[in-house]
């Protein structure tokens, strides 16, 4: 009896007989007090024929996780909550919606009343199943229950980031941020080769160490390979690169020389000799002396005459 009952079914979902994912869960919960139904093997075959409806209804009506992310860092997944800002730890490597489904339906089974939207999801996987990082605002920290190491951690994620730290949520005991307007999640860790911080996203670093922190100053010879741009085109990089404040002022003391450079130089009038006009003016002037001392001997000559 139990087995034609549950192959009825799975036809009727294949055939799209019910209009929604609550109506198949209403119709279920109510074989469960039909005496001539088998309840254990019911509830055994329960979560395959809801996830029978999940994966042949592929635009699900019954789960909108538009408010939710899910984000990585290399080993780590996380659950981030768009509407608070809470993020939870996963340690599932599921796709998120088909964890919300998996949820939803295991929700379904265990007697919640009616089909579970995607918040009393996530607030169902936060009380029973995952662990909420604790996060604190980043421009509201309370020092006092930070320890040293996280504290130079959030010091070196700041001077590094150049966004709002409004934007900004910390898990201060693991070194986590959260961007509450995208949900990126980003991590502070301490290069084993190096003894510096640096900040990865994802599995990868983003940031260099600053000057105080790299004395080699790499992260500042790089500005060289940067080609040169116009003050807009400048401003437009800085702010879609992640850059540290070392480059940033590299960039704006060569951009200053660039200007510089490049600015209209004083003209020096410089008289262009003619060598033949120079000869000629040379010519005039001897002339003009031996005209002038000859002229002054007669002169004299005459005023002894008339002595």
């Amino acid at each position: 009896m139990t087995e034609s009952v549950i192959k009825e079914i799975e036809n009727r979902i294949k055939s799209n007989s019910f209009n929604s994912k609550e109506e198949l869960v209403n119709y279920l919960n109510s074989l469960r007090q039909n005496n001539q139904i088998d309840i254990n093997l019911l509830n055994e075959r329960y979560m395959s024929l809801l996830k029978l409806y999940d994966d042949t209804m592929t635009a699900s009506d019954s789960l909108n996780i538009s408010n939710y992310k899910d984000a990585s860092l290399e080993d780590k997944n996380f659950i981030v909550s768009s509407n608070d800002g809470r993020v939870l730890e996963s340690n599932s490597n599921t796709p998120l919606k088909e964890e919300f489904e998996s949820v939803q339906n295991e929700m379904a089974v265990n007697g919640e009343n009616g089909i579970a939207n995607a918040d009393q999801v996530f607030n169902y996987m936060e009380k029973y199943k995952k662990t909420e990082a604790s996060l604190m605002p980043l421009s509201n920290l309370n020092i006092n229950i930070i320890d040293a190491d996280m504290l130079e951690k959030i010091k070196f994620f700041i001077s590094n980031n150049r966004n709002n730290i409004f934007d900004y949520k910390v898990d201060i005991s693991r070194g986590l941020f959260i961007n509450v307007n995208t949900n990126d999640i980003y991590e502070v860790r301490k290069n084993p080769e190096t003894g510096q911080f640096e900040i990865f996203k994802g599995g990868s670093a983003m940031y260099l160490s600053t000057p105080e922190m790299d004395p080699n100053g790499n992260d500042v010879e790089r500005v060289n390979e940067i080609p040169e741009m116009t003050d807009e085109e400048l401003e437009t990089y800085i702010n879609n690169n992640h850059l540290s404040q070392a480059q940033i002022d590299a960039l704006y003391e060569r951009q200053s020389r660039v200007r510089q450079a490049k600015q209209t130089k004083v003209k020096k009038l410089v008289r262009v000799r003619n060598n033949a006009l120079d000869n000629a003016a040379f010519a005039k002037l001897s002339l003009l002396s031996i005209i002038i001392v000859i002229s002054s001997v007669l002169f004299a000559y005459l005023l002894l005459s008339l002595k």
